[in-house]
């Protein structure tokens, strides 16, 4: 059964490093919610390089569970199961402080409030990608990639 386990580090690091070179002409990458653990952090900067700038996108839990209802719903992805998407909310509140902490001392974040109140954000309408790694972001990281150079 889907249990809302996220891809393996070394899966999506690989993942990533095969886009970042399939598209060497490109001026930088947007990649959605990434890193989703310190450890993917630590790995992308030691295989491809340190991001230009990571943005966090911050909200309240019911919204990201909202967005990824939605999402089952609009994708139909038997992985945004309402298990999977409790542990993944749950697992995001426990990793996010340290990933928030480590990019706030290389002084590359910025903070985005997202209230219940404020204007609609979808990144993919805001920064148009050519392939969305991963969806329903809550924190991006912005990458000029050296592989191929």
């Amino acid at each position: 059964p889907l249990r809302g386990l996220f891809a393996l580090q070394e899966t999506t690091i690989e993942e990533l490093k095969q886009q970042f070179i399939k598209q060497q002409d490109a001026k930088g990458f947007v990649v959605n919610g990434f890193p989703r653990e310190i450890g993917q952090a630590f790995t992308f900067e030691e295989q491809i390089g340190s991001p230009d700038l990571v943005v966090f996108l911050a909200c309240s839990n019911q919204r990201l569970r909202q967005r990824l209802e939605k999402r089952a719903q609009e994708q139909g992805r038997p992985d945004d199961n309402a298990h999977a998407i409790d542990r993944r909310v749950e697992t995001f509140k426990q990793n996010i402080p340290l990933i928030v902490k480590y990019y706030q001392e290389k002084s590359i974040i910025v903070r985005v409030r997202l209230s219940q109140g404020s204007p609609r954000l979808d990144w993919d309408t805001a920064f148009p990608t050519e392939s969305g790694l991963v969806s329903s972001p809550r924190h991006q990281l912005l990458h000029r990639s050296k592989l191929g150079s």
